[in-house]
């Protein structure tokens, strides 16, 4: 190599002054032109994902809230218990009125997830039929006290 090529790149210390000795540094060879631009299409790619989670997210707990907020806005549920001690019933009778508000709650929360102008229509259709099951279970007295409390509950549920 000729004396220009080594004094360039540093090869020889013959003839070197103290600014070249001193600074003995590797020459670091980099294209940051290249490398900005990747670091600039990575951040636009993880911005995107993110933000598309987002957006997803927030859709999915939207819906999904509602969904809720109509079932527990048609489910009517009694403590059996109080209304055992409250109607007076035997043990058959407890029974049957567990079986018939089961029945109740299952067709009001079908009624909360049908079309919104069918709900009105399956709710009144199925506390027709609750009323009309209570009638064949309990007598005369317990069946006026259980229509107070209904009476008094759905007003307090569906007041609007």
């Amino acid at each position: 190599m000729c004396k220009k090529v080594r004094s360039f790149l540093n090869l020889s210390k013959i003839g070197a002054s103290k600014e070249q000795k001193q600074d003995n540094k590797p020459i670091r060879i980099t294209n940051n032109r290249i490398t900005n631009k990747n670091n600039n299409i990575m951040k636009k790619i993880i911005l995107t994902v993110v933000a598309a989670m987002a957006i997803t997210l927030g859709y999915a707990k939207t819906q999904n809230t509602t969904a809720v907020k109509n079932v527990e806005n048609h489910s009517i549920t009694f403590d059996l218990r109080r209304l055992a001690v409250t109607l007076d019933l035997d043990f058959d009778q407890m029974e049957a009125v567990k079986i018939i508000s089961d029945n109740m709650n299952e067709e009001l929360t079908s009624a909360a997830t049908a079309r919104r102008f069918e709900r009105p229509a399956l709710v009144r259709k199925a506390i027709d039929k609750d009323v009309r099951n209570m009638r064949n279970v309990l007598n005369d007295k317990q069946y006026e006290t259980y229509m107070k409390l209904l009476r008094a509950t759905l007003q307090n549920r569906f007041r609007r």
